[in-house]
């Protein structure tokens, strides 16, 4: 696949006063286009999240309306020995079991002593029971700690383990649903449901699995990944589709080319706004041919809002299907 660069240049070669500049401004504005339009093969991506053991050795020293707290040294030799995958500052705490949750924004593995993202309301307590454990989640990742970057939504969620997946609907339960079912979080056990939560200080979605894992699981994530702008030596994915691209940049390019007519000879005596007319067209039936052909490279994506895939919840197999009225999709 050609690389930005070259597509820009071979841009910047057919339309006279393009900057190598806006071309590669526009494939890129054309690319974002293109993925916002359909569900690809070429844009879902694969990832885990990494659910660790709950940690509730030793006790914790905790002071209302104080943001920090200090663990004592058997809690602290706990915790130093769990701070890796993923580290205790990506993770919540709570004083009891049952308390309200709060997150982990620092932890000194010297003192033992950690940061709360907002102050402590409840009771001064000097040796007090915790629970320090994983209750919201960025975007999932490749290694268990660092989100991935092109993360737009979650597709499907599989648990390899036990044997079920969250999809559909329960991967898009709401905050306040959340609530009503759940307020003290007190269901403890495997997650089914997904729900969103607030997005962390870089503007990264957070969200949170419920009921909530307290043991360690690794949970398989499919994707959908967000638009991020090439770089200049950086290509398209092998299956995306190039012919698509090439019409949906020349649509913007050409409007640059009817706005700059005036300003640019060589611009003049040609008809740009029939130019952009049949590039439109153009890209409309490319457009059409793109997702024929891209369904026939990935089958068994099933794609949201396509009203004829069905919301299986229960395993489906050939006996399955042979005793059921299943509907064909």
């Amino acid at each position: 696949m050609p690389t930005l660069q070259e597509m820009a240049a071979e841009l910047t070669g057919s339309i006279p006063g393009l900057s190598n500049l806006f071309a590669r401004k526009y494939i890129n504005q054309a690319l974002e286009e293109i993925r916002r339009d359909y569900l690809w093969s070429w844009n879902i991506g694969q990832g885990i999240l990494v659910i660790p053991t709950a940690v509730a050795t030793g006790t914790v020293a905790v002071t209302q309306y104080s943001q920090t707290i200090t663990f004592d040294a058997t809690a602290k030799t706990a915790l130093n020995a769990a701070n890796s995958n993923p580290p205790i500052i990506k993770r919540q705490f709570r004083v009891p079991s049952s308390g309200p949750v709060y997150s982990i924004i620092a932890y000194d593995t010297t003192t033992g002593v950690a940061t709360l993202d907002r102050i402590y309301t409840e009771s001064t307590n000097a040796t007090a029971q915790y629970t320090v454990y994983r209750i919201y989640y960025e975007p999932c990742s490749t290694d268990g700690i660092t989100a991935n970057t092109d993360f737009l939504r979650y597709l499907s969620i599989n648990n390899d383990i036990n044997g079920y997946s969250i999809r559909g609907k329960r991967l898009y339960m709401t905050r306040d649903e959340l609530n009503r079912r759940d307020p003290l979080r007190g269901a403890l056990g495997l997650p089914y449901y997904l729900a969103s939560y607030i997005p962390t200080a870089a503007g990264q979605m957070q969200h949170e699995l419920w009921p909530q894992c307290t043991s360690s699981l690794g949970l398989l994530c499919q994707y959908q990944k967000r638009h991020v702008d090439l770089l200049p030596s950086e290509s398209l994915p092998l299956q995306a589709p190039i012919v698509l691209l090439r019409y949906a940049s020349s649509k913007l390019a050409y409007r640059w080319c009817l706005q700059n007519s005036g300003r640019v000879p060589e611009l003049k005596g040609v008809d740009w706004r029939f130019a952009l007319a049949e590039a439109n067209r153009t890209y409309d039936q490319e457009l059409v041919r793109a997702k024929k052909n891209d369904k026939e490279i990935l089958l068994n994506i099933f794609r949201p809002g396509s009203g004829t895939s069905t919301d299986f919840q229960g395993p489906i197999d050939s006996n399955f299907m042979q005793s059921h009225g299943v509907p064909a999709f």
